[in-house]
Order: structure tokens, then C-alpha cells, then sequence
């Protein structure tokens, strides 16, 4: 578990790992190069001395085969910096990349699933849930999607099989929740299932931070089904969030 973790925590800092090998191998190149001088003039005096002695003069070639060895940690730092500036360029382009795709997907996606909102629900809830996204963007509520506000409409009890906790939520605050996990999904690539019970109001659990949905999984959308489990007279319904494409624990592993 832990080495899952760590795993996950160097895969999304990798810009910054790499910022910050690139600028310590910076500097160490210019302290490798100012020791190795040092050395490297030692070398040279002691050998004049000898030449001297012996009546024969140091040429260059003398001189580079002398101490060359002096400046290997400092071109192997330099080396090390440039790689690592490179290897920076190509993610940052790869990020672009992805995120430009992303939001394209993510548009149309958006608009498809509006369709299906209002297929299903009318045009009144359609607008009913954008002007509450809409209060949210603008900070009205603290969360990212408003799940404790009220709406004229039948509240029910919303259960989740994976970690056994249960909410009490009108519907369409439910799929709102839903929505804003799957425009995480589309832009970052993958998403945990602990991020759809932080959106829902539903404590975190280890297994929720273990499992997750990755775009490399061949979908670009996670649907949910709200199964009626049962429906007492004169007590709230019962529903199950169920997730079409099962969460896995291998998500962050491509």
C-alpha cells in the first residue's frame, strides 16, 4: 500500500522532481568544476616541478591526460542537468497535449451528457442544474458542487455498496456529484474513488484511496445507476450508486 502510494505521489509531482534535480545539478556542476580546477592545478604544478627537474616541457596533451579524471563528477552533473531540462520540455509538452485533448472530450462529453439530462429529466431540471452549478462556481457554497442545499423535490437515501456508508440526497444533487467526478476524470486522467465520496459528503476510506477509473481503461465516461432498493410507505426511498465500470485498484498503474 505504501509503495502504491509513493508511486502515485512521484507519478503526479513529476514536473517538480525533475525542476528540482535539474537546479541542484546546476549547482553541483559548478562546485565539481571549481574543486576539479583545484585538483587539477595541484596536478599540473607537481608535474612542472618534475618537467623541470628533467629538463622536458608539458604540452597540452600532457596536460588533458593529466587531469582529465578531475572533471568527470562535474560533466556527468552537467550531463545529468541536461537530461533532465530535456526530459522536462517533453512532459510539459505530453501535459499540453493531454489537456488540450482533454478538453475537448470534455465539451463534448459535457454536451452529450446534458442531452442525456434532459432525455431523461426535462429542461427544467437541466436548468434547475446548471444555475446551481453556476452559484457554486461563483462561491456561494464552499464546496465545488452544492450537496446541502435544498430543492423542491423528493430527498432519498442514497447508499454505497463499496464502503457500506449511506447519504441522504435529493437526485440531482447526486448526479451532480457524478458530473464534477467525471470532469475530474476527463482532465486529469484518472480519478479516486474517495474523490466521488468527498463530492457525495461521505467520509474518505482507505479502500476508496486505493481504488479508481483511468482514462487508459478504454473509457472516456463513468456512468452511474441509481438502483431502488426498497421503498417503505411513509419512509424515504432507498437507492444504490452503482458504477458501470467497477472501480480497480491498478487505475494509477499505466
Amino acid at each position: 500500500m505504501k509503495k502504491r502510494r509513493l508511486k502515485r505521489y512521484v507519478k503526479s509531482h513529476k514536473s517538480l522532481f525533475l525542476t528540482l534535480a535539474a537546479s541542484t545539478g546546476v549547482v553541483l556542476t559548478g562546485i565539481f568544476a571549481g574543486t576539479g580546477t583545484i585538483k587539477a592545478n595541484k596536478i599540473i604544478k607537481s608535474e612542472e616541478k618534475k618537467a623541470e627537474i628533467g629538463n622536458v616541457e608539458l604540452t597540452k596533451t600532457d596536460i588533458f591526460l593529466l587531469t582529465w579524471k578531475c572533471y568527470i563528477p562535474a560533466v556527468a552533473s552537467g550531463v545529468g542537468s541536461i537530461a533532465c531540462i530535456f526530459g522536462l520540455n517533453v512532459l510539459n509538452k505530453k501535459q499540453q497535449e493531454q489537456l488540450i485533448s482533454a478538453y475537448a472530450l470534455l465539451n463534448n462529453t459535457y454536451h452529450e451528457y446534458r442531452k442525456q439530462v434532459i432525455e431523461r429529466y426535462g429542461e427544467e431540471v437541466d436548468e434547475e442544474i446548471r444555475e446551481n452549478l453556476g452559484y457554486a462556481a461563483i462561491g456561494e457554497c464552499s464546496n465545488i458542487c452544492r450537496i446541502d442545499c435544498d430543492y423542491p423535490d423528493e430527498k432519498a437515501i442514497f447508499y454505497d455498496p463499496i464502503s457500506g456508508n449511506s447519504v441522504v440526497k435529493y437526485e440531482r444533487e447526486v448526479m451532480a456529484a457524478e458530473y464534477h467526478l467525471n470532469r475530474n476524470f476527463i482532465i486529469a486522467g484518472g480519478v479516486t474513488l474517495n474523490m466521488l465520496y468527498d463530492f457525495l459528503g461521505l467520509p474518505q476510506t482507505k479502500e476508496g484511496e486505493e481504488l479508481g477509473w483511468s482514462l487508459c481503461d478504454g473509457y472516456c465516461w463513468i456512468d452511474f445507476e441509481h438502483t431502488l432498493l426498497s421503498k417503505d410507505d411513509g419512509g424515504m426511498p432507498v437507492y444504490s450508486i452503482d458504477a458501470v465500470f467497477s472501480p480497480h485498484d491498478e487505475y494509477d498503474d499505466y
